[in-house]
């Protein structure tokens, strides 16, 4: 009965800490939403410059 409550207890003071912190949990910085997404934007304007380029050396017109 008493390991019972002390695990209730500690339960809720993880409820108490978790509902104070409203940010999603990451497991590391580089995973961010936002990094993501900037990240997704360098790799698309690297993919285009890299087809310009390759339009460029051929002599193709780039739209």
């Amino acid at each position: 009965m008493l390991r019972q409550r002390k695990n209730e207890n500690i339960l809720k003071e993880v409820l108490k800490v978790s509902e104070g912190n409203n940010e999603p949990e990451t497991m590391c910085k580089k995973r961010t939403p936002e990094r993501i997404k900037k990240q997704k934007n360098l790799d698309l304007h690297k993919e285009n410059k890299n087809q310009k380029r390759v339009s460029d050396y051929y002599g193709l017109k780039t739209t």
